[in-house]
Protein backbone atom coordinates (compact mmCIF):
# COMPACT_ATOMS: atom_id res chain seq x y z
CA UNK A 1 0.00 0.00 0.00
CA UNK A 2 0.81 3.17 -0.72
CA UNK A 3 1.14 6.80 1.19
CA UNK A 4 -2.30 9.13 0.55
CA UNK A 5 -1.49 11.97 -1.48
CA UNK A 6 0.44 14.40 -0.25
CA UNK A 7 0.55 17.50 -2.67
CA UNK A 8 -1.59 18.48 -5.56
CA UNK A 9 -1.27 20.92 -8.31
CA UNK A 10 -3.36 22.90 -10.18
CA UNK A 11 -1.61 25.26 -13.17
CA UNK A 12 -4.18 27.56 -14.01
CA UNK A 13 -1.88 29.75 -14.99
CA UNK A 14 -4.35 33.31 -14.02
CA UNK A 15 -7.27 31.49 -15.84
CA UNK A 16 -9.10 31.22 -12.45
CA UNK A 17 -6.96 33.52 -9.98
CA UNK A 18 -4.15 35.61 -10.00
CA UNK A 19 -1.16 34.31 -8.43
CA UNK A 20 2.88 34.58 -8.57
CA UNK A 21 4.44 31.89 -10.34
CA UNK A 22 8.26 32.64 -8.93
CA UNK A 23 6.34 32.34 -5.46
CA UNK A 24 4.86 29.33 -6.33
CA UNK A 25 7.76 27.49 -7.46
CA UNK A 26 10.12 28.68 -4.72
CA UNK A 27 7.25 26.68 -2.73
CA UNK A 28 6.85 23.49 -5.22
CA UNK A 29 10.69 23.14 -4.50
CA UNK A 30 10.94 23.78 -0.74
CA UNK A 31 8.33 20.95 -0.47
CA UNK A 32 10.55 18.69 -3.03
CA UNK A 33 13.95 19.89 -1.06
CA UNK A 34 15.19 21.25 -4.53
CA UNK A 35 15.83 24.46 -6.00
CA UNK A 36 13.74 26.81 -8.04
CA UNK A 37 15.92 26.05 -11.14
CA UNK A 38 15.31 23.07 -11.01
CA UNK A 39 11.65 23.22 -11.10
CA UNK A 40 11.41 25.52 -13.78
CA UNK A 41 14.14 23.08 -15.73
CA UNK A 42 11.61 20.21 -14.59
CA UNK A 43 8.45 21.78 -15.61
CA UNK A 44 10.30 23.11 -19.22
CA UNK A 45 11.57 19.20 -19.77
CA UNK A 46 7.75 17.88 -19.68
CA UNK A 47 5.99 20.59 -21.32
CA UNK A 48 9.05 19.55 -24.23
CA UNK A 49 7.67 16.02 -24.12
CA UNK A 50 4.54 16.41 -24.24
CA UNK A 51 4.64 18.65 -27.00
CA UNK A 52 3.31 22.07 -25.03
CA UNK A 53 5.88 24.20 -25.00
CA UNK A 54 6.27 26.38 -28.03
CA UNK A 55 8.53 28.43 -29.22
Amino acid sequence: MTDGIKLVLFDMDNVLCDYDRAKRVACLAELAGTTSEFIHEAFGQALSEYGLLHG
